[in-house]
């Protein structure tokens, strides 16, 4: 098992080797800068079916023992249950995220709906239909409101996809439920971690404002252009936000302004960070409150988020787990994002 923890380890550091035992034999496999589209394409795509691979079995040693599988519900235990068939090796042999060819496509929905069971793959396989270019510029254009986006055209049409797989209603990642958790007319909502900004986008018509915080330069930049039709209704403050030196503090940021109602926490694994930066928002027994906050970037962030928040918050979860996760570790199946309501009576 520690062999399998650092050819997982391995499998995503840069100019490194990883170590696959095959057939009682070691191979050797060298894996070249995966984080580079361009230089290792081909190789980025073998990378991804050995991610696949090794994790799934890991997650299937450690789930052989009956105590543990026992206290997955079904989701879960749909999710292990197939990571130990032949089925899914075959598709991992043969599969690719994202794919750019068409005669791929039929072949990944039926893989993408074995991982993430009662979520559909979303209705998008002519995905270049949807972007268009402006001045060499990239932009999709969902509800008729441009959304810039990185890269060259394949890149964009990668990442677009990608994207909207993810808020699929009953995706893992998704951040909302229309029926009890959507975004209310005339909210004020706080966007942590913007990226391209499609979440407040696709809200802004109806919405009273819009704070977008993002520290990339290059997302920073485009959002500029995204939200240059909406300059009265959005407000864009670049820079990190959490509870570090120098970091862009909520509780400060909002002394003197209309409170949020509704935020929305997607940055990378420091969600903990900028939860613990808004300690007197989330305990203002006055102010309404709802959050979104991704759970998957770290394998102890749900349980910890629950005990940030306290009995204050009704807290629960969007559909299904992700577990090919880049730093996987027991119990490996973690929760995509926690949809949080403050309870005023309390």
């Amino acid at each position: 098992m520690e062999q399998l923890w650092k050819n997982i380890h391995n499998l995503y550091s840069k100019n490194k080797s990883i170590v696959i035992p095959t057939n009682n034999e070691e191979s050797m496999i060298a894996i070249e800068s995966l984080t580079d589209y361009h230089k290792s394409r081909g190789l980025d795509y073998i990378a991804s079916r050995l991610d696949f691979l090794l994790i799934a079995q890991a997650i299937t040693l450690y789930y052989s023992k009956h105590d543990r599988y026992q206290t997955l519900d079904s989701e879960a235990k749909y999710i292990v249950d197939y990571l130990d068939t032949d089925e899914f090796y075959h598709h991992i042999m043969r599969y690719r995220v994202y794919p750019l060819d068409s005669q791929m496509i039929s072949f990944t929905k039926q893989f993408y709906n074995n991982i993430y069971p009662h979520t559909g793959y979303p209705q998008i396989d002519n995905i270049e239909e949807s972007l268009s270019i402006d001045n060499g510029f990239i932009y999709a254009n969902p509800n008729n409101h441009k959304v810039y986006l990185k890269g060259n055209f394949d890149e964009a049409r990668v990442y677009w996809r990608a994207l909207m797989t993810e808020q699929i209603p009953n995706h893992p990642h998704c951040y909302l439920n229309e029926s009890n958790f959507n975004i209310n007319n005339g909210e004020i909502i706080a966007d942590i971690g913007a990226a391209e900004g499609y979440f407040s986008i696709a809200h802004i018509n109806k919405i009273k404002h819009a704070y977008i915080f993002e520290c990339d330069d290059s997302w920073f930049n485009l959002l500029k252009k995204t939200y240059a039709p909406f300059k009265d209704k959005v407000t864009l403050i670049k820079g990190y936000v959490g509870d570090g030196n120098g970091n862009i503090s909520l509780d400060e940021y909002f002394k003197d302004k209309d409170k949020p109602t509704f935020y929305k926490l997607d940055v990378e694994g420091a969600e903990g960070s900028v939860l613990r930066c808004m300690s007197t928002l989330l305990h203002d027994p006055s102010l309404p409150m709802r959050l979104a906050i991704c759970t998957y970037h770290r394998q102890e962030d749900a349980p910890y988020f629950e005990w940030l928040l306290g009995d204050t918050f009704h807290k629960h979860y969007s559909n299904s787990y992700f577990w090919h996760m880049p730093d996987p570790m027991p119990p490996f199946l973690r929760r995509g994002v926690m949809r949080a309501t403050k309870m005023l009576n309390k």
